[in-house]
């Protein structure tokens, strides 16, 4: 129990010892994870993979080595960020951090979360004789802290200066988190402690939105409703991710034309005006590179008043089909029934192909 948070439940499950069990239990609800991704704040994910991971239409779990790496890291950032001075600089301390147990709302039970740690400024506990395991229990939280590491690419998301301190305060994606857990546990007063580029240290201070965390509320329960409930399958939203689950769902087709609607209609305007731009401007671009090219000629390339510009050789990747065919037959002695089968065992999928009407 989370003391003064009597409408919290806990989940006592361990997402390490017993991670089958603990992704089974997140189906019931939405975590923080999720929540982003339903509101389409997330970089590279949307409604579409929250569904399928609910509806057992896609994977649910992403347990990469980078996932794996940063719950090792966690333990480490929240003992450092809870020393302060030199282990992790940022202002005041040192603070006391429990970590709490995944919960959720008593009267919500969509609404849940595991925030990566409670705070607790010193003054506020220094009668109190208990451990960080038992603050939790006795003492309303002073602060959430939720804990993120990137690598050098994920810590471009921070968008940092020459050196190296974040342009921005949070991005979107993380901050749709921080709020969603504040609304959880009812805390005013977030830190997000981000590890970035494996070595950069950066803490940023979040008040609570109200706002943003009453719309996330509605959002991700009109969502649950809508579409998990019902099965039904969020709409497009340009997102790779909806790439992917449209090339799973429909691999096969009949023969038969379906019936258009005005959404279709209006979709298929747009993409054969698309795709018009497209040739005119790949025919842009090839005149563009010839001029570019044919100044450049024999050297590397050229030096332009928007930047360098090169020309140089790098391998294809591509094979000469017809000539890798022949010194199969000449080296390895292979028939072409010997070569067609080893080109179907690594030939990529089949893949449907959209055709608009007229000439593309």
């Amino acid at each position: 129990m989370i003391a003064g948070r009597d409408y919290l439940v806990p989940v006592n499950l361990d997402p390490e010892r017993n991670r089958e069990a603990w992704l089974a239990d997140r189906l019931l609800g939405h975590g923080g994870s999720d929540v982003a991704k339903i509101v389409g704040e997330h970089p590279n994910k949307g409604p579409i993979d929250v569904w399928r991971a609910h509806t057992g239409d896609g994977v649910q779990d992403d347990d990469t080595e980078r996932s794996r790496a940063g719950r090792w890291l966690e333990p480490h950032v929240i003992r450092w960020f809870a020393a302060g001075g030199e282990d992790w600089p940022r202002i005041g301390g040192p603070y006391r951090i429990a970590k709490p147990p995944t919960v959720y709302h008593r009267d919500r039970p969509w609404q849940r979360g595991s925030v990566d740690g409670l705070g607790y400024y010193p003054e506020a506990i220094a009668h109190l004789p208990y451990g960080d395991a038992e603050l939790s229990a006795v003492m309303a939280p002073s602060f959430l802290l939720e804990v993120k590491t990137h690598g050098w690419f994920g810590s471009k998301c921070y968008n940092l200066d020459d050196e190296d301190m974040p342009l921005i305060s949070v991005p979107p994606d993380k901050r749709i988190q921080v709020a969603w857990y504040q609304e959880l546990y009812d805390c005013d007063v977030a830190y997000l402690a981000a590890l970035a580029d494996t070595h950069l240290k950066r803490t940023f201070l979040l008040p609570r939105d109200r706002a943003l965390g009453a719309m996330l509320l509605d959002e991700v329960e009109s969502f649950r409703k809508r579409y998990i409930l019902t099965g039904e399958a969020p709409p497009p939203d340009g997102k790779p991710s909806y790439h992917d689950f449209l090339r799973a769902r429909f691999k096969t087709h009949d023969a038969e034309l379906v019936a258009s609607t005005d959404e279709v209609d209006t979709a298929v305007e747009a993409l054969i005006a698309i795709k018009r731009d497209q040739k005119r401007l790949k025919a842009e671009r090839e005149l563009a590179e010839q001029v570019i090219k044919k100044h450049i000629g024999e050297h590397a390339g050229v030096k332009s008043s928007s930047g360098i510009v090169t020309w140089k050789s790098q391998r294809s990747g591509k094979y000469r089909d017809k000539e890798m065919r022949a010194e199969l037959y000449a080296v390895a002695g292979w028939t072409d029934v010997e070569i067609a089968a080893f080109e179907e065992r690594f030939a990529l999928p089949d893949n449907r192909v959209m055709r608009t009407p007229g000439k593309d």
